[in-house]
């Protein structure tokens, strides 16, 4: 168990969060009890006298999806219709997206249910969970083991495996009161058990938890005292990573190559923000590496308009490398009311810097 509200580096203010870690029993048994495994971030801080050296990101260069930019509005007869940008439409404010397998992501939305999207095929209603999906976080191995963790609105956590024919096993886990994100640490063994962040701070909340791979320090989307940014999970503290002006709203993030994606709900946008990992050398007793993360340069645009109010990304496994998908929250955040076809999942036309044949 973590707590307690820390400074480090004169004039950078860290939130200081709870976070607690709870094993995950295996089967047909629920979470009980509460360990936590070794961890570098936890523990008092250490000055680092070393200069930082640079980590490779754990995932491929984004591939690009088809260039054409649909409008927001119908495009055909069927305000429903799909097409190689449009995955999924007619849907509830779509609240969390994550990849389970090449080409196909599940999609949580404001109403509870869960949806299996897919290039080429209508979206497959998974599961109806009763409250709205907060957070999705895919097991490692998503496309062997099929296990998904849900947070849903209050702060309920399931574990959810994706049966052969369509079925669900699901189960609800023993989390602590006041969960708020729920994450995996950057050391972190196959099969360990999922982590909790507990509110503990009332000036931060968590928007999002970023899927970032193996290996790498959690990152996140948050508010701290109401300014939206990018922000470092270490121990109980959150660390701003990156000086990017997200138009005072900040949705879901997704991590693949060298690009962070960000969705930016108020400003109708999606940015790419170039970032990487440093390790620096720990001096005397303790762990023996810090992982940092780093901008590496500014963001990009990647859309604009084009789908109204983006909530969240995904990076969804492809031939090419990954793709950027998205979901829209408009049906919550639009002005003038949605349109006919939301809301929906779309893949992000030239999202990265790779070339690769869409599916």
């Amino acid at each position: 168990m973590l707590a307690g509200v820390g400074t480090r580096d004169a004039g950078r203010r860290r939130a200081a969060i709870a976070a607690r870690c709870a094993a995950l029993a295996a089967a047909a048994a629920l979470a009980a009890g509460c360990a936590a495994a070794p961890d570098p971030h936890a523990g008092p801080f250490t000055a680092r006298e070393a200069e930082p050296t640079p980590a490779p990101m754990p995932d491929a260069a984004l591939s690009r999806a088809p260039t054409a930019q649909p409008p927001r509005g119908d495009r055909s007869e069927d305000p429903c219709a799909r097409d190689r940008i449009t995955l999924a439409a007619c849907l509830p404010a779509v609240t969390a997206l994550a990849p389970i397998g090449p080409g196909r992501a599940l999609a949580g939305d404001a109403a509870g249910d869960l949806w299996e999207v897919a290039p080429n095929r209508p979206p497959r209603l998974v599961a109806e969970l009763g409250a709205r999906v907060r957070q999705l976080l895919p097991s490692p191995e998503v496309a062997e083991d099929h296990q998904v963790h849900v947070l849903l609105l209050g702060g309920a956590v399931l574990r959810l495996t994706l049966l052969p024919g369509g079925g669900v096993d699901r189960r609800e886990l023993a989390a602590p009161p006041g969960t708020i994100a729920i994450y995996r640490g950057a050391l972190d063994p196959p099969g360990a058990p999922v982590n909790y962040l507990v509110a503990g701070d009332p000036a931060v909340e968590i928007v999002a938890t970023c899927l970032t791979g193996r290996g790498v320090p959690p990152l996140l989307a948050a508010r701290v005292d109401g300014r939206p940014q990018l922000v470092q999970l270490d121990g109980p503290e959150l660390i701003p990573v990156a000086e990017v002006d997200f138009d005072d709203s900040i949705g879901g993030c997704a991590v693949a190559g060298g690009l962070v994606a960000v969705a930016v709900p108020g400003a109708q946008k999606v940015l790419t923000l170039p970032m990487s990992v440093d390790v620096a050398v720990a001096p005397g007793p303790g762990p023996a590496h810090s992982p940092r993360w780093r901008a590496d340069g500014a963001p990009e645009t990647v859309v604009e308009g084009e789908f109204g109010h983006v909530a969240t990304v995904a990076a969804v496994p492809a031939g090419g490398g990954p793709q950027l998908w998205a979901g829209t929250a408009n049906r919550e955040l639009a002005a003038a009311g949605p349109a006919a076809a939301d809301d929906r999942v779309v893949r992000l036309p030239d999202a990265g810097s790779a070339a690769g044949a869409p599916d």
